[in-house]
């Protein structure tokens, strides 16, 4: 049974996943739906301040959950968050209906770390009853992603999970929307309740969610990822479980086949730098030098000048001899013989 939460907000969006948020657990549709923070929510970034996108993966969205991750309003309104309600009041005008604004944040008792806010509610009775209504701001570059293979104007699949969110927690049975294409033409549009794929979002929520409560890590899914593992392993931390991978095979070779290429890049790397030194030699005290009929050698040359910067947290391996108390009891243990 659906309830209007009484909670702060903050709390809301901390311990309850949105309807845009779902799509980051279903990973082919955040890939190819180019899945970016709403206009209008949070800015999420890391403790340096570099910018991050919350939702292209369960592992990004894990990061904000965990709480690894600043997430901070907006300084100023966007401007789509003012422009929405018009686009709203638009498309409820020209079906002929009425429309209000939702008290706030609903919460479904059968799943109560799901929540849903819609932009607006409209009914088509006269007030009997009232059906959810959020806005989209469709951008020129998202424009094929609402169309079908013959051209008809559809619902992207990343918008339909929306949907399904916003009516699994609300008990709806379809969802209209609302879309501003280009920032001139609106359309609207209407998806149904599909209970199959509600209960894949419900499960996929609470697998998540199980995942936050363990912590435990998601499995990176996406090339993105790999800038998530190094944030979370930025952190020093001898306590750390340290993985056995004497007797993995696959391991050696990986690593073996890493050494073999960081020795050619090195040795190549001292052949482009006698070529440069000997290079620089036959150029010293000349400006340029023609090497063919379309090239020239030429210095380029940079005046001095000073250079601040701020140097973020990273993380990086590295194959090392083991010293003692390399990292605490952990590793201890495990170079021990055992009985």
């Amino acid at each position: 049974m659906p309830t209007i939460s009484t909670a702060d907000f903050d709390d809301i969006r901390k311990n309850t996943l949105q309807a845009h948020e779902i799509t980051a657990l279903f990973e082919s549709v955040a890939d190819i739906s180019g899945v970016a923070e709403p206009e209008d929510e949070m800015d999420t970034h890391t403790q340096e301040g570099a910018s991050v996108n919350a939702y292209g993966s369960p592992l990004s969205l894990w990061e904000v959950k965990m709480g690894h991750l600043v997430q901070t309003p907006p300084a100023t309104r966007s401007l789509w968050s003012r422009v929405k309600w018009g686009v709203c009041q638009a498309a409820i005008e020209e079906m002929g209906a009425e429309g209000r604004r939702p008290e706030g944040v609903m919460l479904d008792d059968a799943n109560p770390r799901m929540s849903s806010r819609v932009d607006m509610e409209i009914s088509l009775d006269l007030g009997a009853t009232w059906e959810p209504m959020v806005a989209k701001n469709v951008t020129g570059s998202m424009l094929d992603t609402w169309r079908n293979a013959v051209g008809e104007w559809v619902v992207p699949e990343a918008t339909i999970l929306e949907a399904q969110h916003h009516m699994m927690v609300r008990g709806a049975q379809r969802l209209h929307i609302a879309a501003m294409f280009s920032g001139t033409t609106v359309r609207r549009f209407i998806v149904e309740r599909d209970e199959e794929l509600i209960a894949e979002i419900a499960h996929a929520g609470a697998q998540f969610w199980d995942r936050v409560d363990t912590n435990t890590r998601p499995k990176a899914t996406t090339p993105g990822d790999q800038k998530v593992i190094a944030r979370l392993n930025a952190i020093i931390d001898p306590k750390e479980e340290i993985l056995d991978f004497r007797g993995d095979s696959t391991i050696q070779q990986m690593l073996a086949e890493r050494e073999r290429i960081k020795a050619e890049q090195k040795a190549l790397q001292a052949q482009s730098n006698a070529l440069d030194a000997e290079l620089r030699a036959r150029m010293d005290g000349f400006a340029a030098a023609l090497v063919s009929d379309t090239h020239q050698l030429r210095w380029v040359r940079t005046a001095a000048q000073e250079i601040t910067y701020t140097k973020h947290a990273s993380a990086h391996l590295r194959t090392t001899k083991i010293p003692k108390k390399a990292a605490g009891s952990a590793l201890d243990a495990l170079i021990e013989p055992q009985p």
